[in-house]
């Protein structure tokens, strides 16, 4: 499977005048990357995809539980994935933002990390 390549703030990219694509882990990555950039409900057309921001936006604590279920929901929604775990939070009281670390662990028995902030 192939997709477009994106680049860190989601433009496409284009070498001479060719888009460029992504295929493998590097393309689940993507994926993973994308979706936890999308607030559920955010896409008309599919409601369901994306992230439960409501977990992370304008929280005093992270309750995390409830953000390992959200990654998880998120997992769910690529198939290459079977599971997100070894989740690390820190989260500045101050600008509320949260920093999460975490492993993906891919059906084919691969894993890679990844990190967003929230």
């Amino acid at each position: 499977m192939e997709s477009l390549l994106l680049d860190e703030t989601g433009d496409l990219v284009m070498v001479d005048g060719d888009l460029q694509l992504t295929r493998d882990m590097d393309e689940v990555e993507q994926l993973l990357r994308t979706l936890l950039q999308t607030n559920k409900n955010e896409w008309f057309l599919n409601e369901n995809e994306g992230f439960d921001y409501s977990v992370v936006n304008g929280v005093k604590q992270i309750d995390e539980d409830a953000l390992y279920i959200a990654l998880n929901d998120v997992a769910e929604q690529i198939d290459e994935i079977e599971s997100i775990e070894d989740v690390e939070v820190e989260f500045n009281r101050r600008t509320r933002q949260a920093h999460i670390k975490a492993v993906a662990y891919l059906v084919n028995g691969e894993s890679f990390e990844f990190e967003e902030v929230f």
